[in-house]
């Protein structure tokens, strides 16, 4: 597979090389029976990558760490040991050699690897250079050239495949074989056989998978049997190592969701029923009266339902007029008109009377008199009922399916209304077992290959592209 995906173990990468590292010398070490003074750095190298391994679990996500909870307590244990021993004095800890570093060492050893193996499985066998690098390392210390080394098996490359390549997939086993003696057998769980070749000099053993078979393991782990002569006596006799691996192949249909629920509010419905205001507007014999008469929205609302039946804040005035107008007008200097202000938050009524003044006297006298405006104002409300969320369909695709590598979905509300509530469900294959998850608004979900967010805007899903040879 030429490129896997690098992201989601960025953040443990250098600590995994640094496990794989110290495990694969302190194998080494072990396996070639050191001196008592070794064997005290030899448990410094190992208290180093335990302790850096803890850091690492601790480090990680949720998901993660609860699927090291095994190989976590084994780790505290085994770093509590070596710590005790370390704290002895070197006397002690050299006389104690044989009963207890070496044990303590070879307990070091498969915690550490057990660890890298769970690792791997779950995040950074995603990760092509963190492999890559583990690889190199192995193929560098099995290369020197050791006297009665016992062989051993230090990492497998790669540990997830992704189906749908073009050509049969490679699986290499680094670690450190002899190559005069028989090459290791490979058996998968349902017993078949697969034919591992021994590359030299870079002790790797190259195992093909048939494409046909990756893709008729969608979804399922891999179990696979390695074993490889581990000792052999002076008269030919062989004794042999079984070490498992479990290999994971992921499902073309990364991920799988369905909205439950998306609800916003509908348009608004409004009312338009008048209310009345009338005003008298008097002024005195030779006199003018002029001014407004204001009356609010809420002065002209307080007989409608707020509580229950209409919103106030999406409610204004629509318009008004003058329905009826009367009055005194002595010198036909009376009138009046009504406006409305831009928000619809008030009407206002302008008024003008005037008398007149006596004059022609006093030959032809007409006396002066008062006058009066009388206006009656009907003002036409609008009244925003008040709504209730409904369901809400969204636009940009299916609002249930599959999703395979390299694929997306953005559900966006109709209308581009925002919604009020929304649930939608999703269930990520890239883990064993699946990772189930039920996102709220404003709620999200990031694997490192599958991301999930659902917002006012709806729903967006994304998963990761992967190139296949």
């Amino acid at each position: 597979m030429n490129e896997l995906l690098n992201e989601r173990a960025r953040s443990t990468r250098r600590r995994w090389i640094s496990c794989g590292h110290l495990l694969l010398i302190s194998l080494l070490l072990v396996s070639c029976g050191t001196s008592p003074v070794a064997s005290i750095a030899e448990l410094k190298a190992a208290e180093e990558g335990l302790t850096k391994l803890q850091e690492t679990i601790n480090m990680a996500n949720g998901a993660m760490r609860d699927r090291l909870g095994q190989t976590s307590a084994q780790v505290d244990k085994t770093l509590k040991d070596v710590r005790e021993l370390l704290a002895e004095n070197g006397k002690k800890a050299i006389d104690a050699y044989d009963l207890r570093i070496a044990r303590l060492m070879r307990q070091a050893n498969e915690t550490l690897y057990q660890a890298s193996e769970s690792a791997l499985s779950l995040e950074a066998a995603l990760s092509e250079d963190v492999n890559n690098s583990l690889l190199t390392t192995a193929n560098i210390v099995s290369g020197i050239p050791f006297v009665k080394v016992r062989p051993f098996i230090s990492m497998t490359v790669p540990t997830v495949f992704i189906p749908g390549a073009s050509q049969d997939y490679q699986f290499r086993i680094a670690g450190f074989f002899h190559h005069d003696w028989s090459e290791p057998e490979i058996t998968l769980q349902d017993g078949s056989k697969l034919k591992g070749v021994l590359e030299a000099p870079n002790n790797r053993i190259l195992v093909s998978f048939p494409r046909e078979f990756i893709n008729n393991n969608q979804g399922k782990r891999i179990t696979v049997s390695i074993r490889y002569p581990a000792e052999r006596s002076l008269i030919g006799m062989k004794t042999y190592d079984t070490r498992a691996v479990s290999l994971m192949v992921m499902p073309q249909n990364v991920a799988y969701y369905k909205i439950l629920s998306a609800e916003a509010m509908p348009d608004v419905v409004y009312d338009n029923p008048t209310v009345d205001f009338a005003n008298d507007r008097q002024a005195g014999k030779a006199s003018t009266n002029e001014d407004d008469t204001t009356r609010s929205f809420n002065d002209l609302s307080g007989g409608f339902d707020f509580a229950n039946t209409y919103d106030r804040d999406k409610s204004s005035i629509a318009g008004a007029a003058i329905v009826r107008s009367g009055g005194n007008n002595p010198d036909n200097q009376n009138n009046g008109s009504v406006t409305t202000d831009g928000a619809g938050s008030k009407a206002v009524l302008h008024q003008k009377a005037q008398g007149s003044s006596d004059h022609g006297c006093p030959f032809q006298c007409r006396w002066g008199e008062g006058a009066d405006r009388y206006d009656l104002v009907r003002v036409t409300l609008k009244l925003a009922r008040r709504g209730t969320p409904v369901r809400w369909h969204l636009d940009g695709g299916a609002e249930e399916g599959a999703m395979t590598w390299g694929s997306s979905v953005d559900l966006i509300p109709i209308s581009g209304r925002e919604l009020t509530k929304f649930i939608f469900e999703f269930t990520d294959y890239t883990y064993d077992p699946p990772v189930y998850r039920k996102l709220s608004l404003l709620d999200n979900y990031d694997s490192g290959v599958v991301r999930a967010e659902a917002s006012k805007g709806g729903a967006h899903i994304t998963v990761r592209s992967v190139r296949r040879k």
